[in-house]
């Protein structure tokens, strides 16, 4: 019965901020869940092809395949179920802020904190731009860069200005930061960028050897030749994520 008041309480304290006229609503950018995707599918294929081999080996009586097939299952299993995580916390994700409080919706739990029980908010103090906000009832941490770009200068003048400016610490060296970083963003903006073609030429470079070694793997080389398409692999991707990425901060 006392959990069970204390739930509904709690749910009650974040419907009061949440439905406040001056409640801003931010999401989790939208780049989590390509990534997310990118993991998943990623994963499922080389795990898939990995374990194959895997089983044929171990048909063969190859010495050391089972263990090879649990440690295969095991760790491209474990990457599709984080990739999976990391889907679902892009979708669920919800930052509300209002005068009246703070509401963080994560993938499973759920946080909140009036604004009257604050007493402490610090910036940048564990991670770049990370803000944490202490209170009576506990402690939030807002990862910025986890929201969409074009609103996390929105969210940090929205907590600037909510809290009074003495209980905030390490804003000077957190708002430099942010100086500089936009200056770097303003630099990485410039219309050329010659290096545009050679990350093309990379990504399809590691994609055609990556599908080479995973073509070996599946004529009988085994196990090894899956190792290094899946080296490849993500070396592809981690060039096309840079390309989807600069495309993007063009097109805003």
């Amino acid at each position: 019965m006392i959990d069970g008041s204390k739930s509904i309480m709690k749910s009650q304290g974040d419907e009061d901020i949440t439905v406040q006229e001056d409640t801003r609503t931010f999401r989790s950018d939208q780049s989590n869940f390509i990534k997310g995707l990118i993991i998943v599918v990623l994963c499922s294929v080389i795990g898939i092809f990995s374990t194959v081999s895997a089983i044929f080996e171990m048909l063969d009586s190859e010495p050391g395949s089972i263990g090879a097939l649990i440690s295969m299952a095991f760790i491209w299993g474990g990457a599709v179920v984080g990739g999976i995580f990391v889907i679902i916390s892009s979708v669920r994700a919800r930052l509300y802020l209002s005068k009246t409080g703070i509401v963080q919706q994560g993938c499973i739990g759920r946080e909140s904190m009036r604004s009257d029980d604050v007493s402490r908010v610090q910036w940048g103090v564990r991670a770049a731009r990370n803000v944490f906000i202490s209170g009576v009832t506990g402690e939030i941490q807002i990862n910025v860069d986890g929201y969409q770009q074009f609103e996390q200068d929105e969210i940090i003048d929205f907590i600037r200005n909510m809290f009074p400016t003495e209980i905030q610490e390490n804003w000077q060296t957190y708002s430099q930061r942010e100086i500089r970083r936009k200056e770097w963003e303003a630099r990485r903006r410039e219309p050329e960028q010659p290096s545009q073609k050679k990350a093309i030429a990379c990504a399809l470079i590691f994609f055609v050897v990556a599908a080479a070694f995973a073509a070996a793997g599946l004529w009988g080389v085994g196990a090894p030749a899956f190792g290094v398409a899946a080296f490849c692999g993500v070396g592809g991707m981690w060039y096309g994520w840079r390309i989807w990425k600069r495309w993007r901060m063009k097109s805003q």
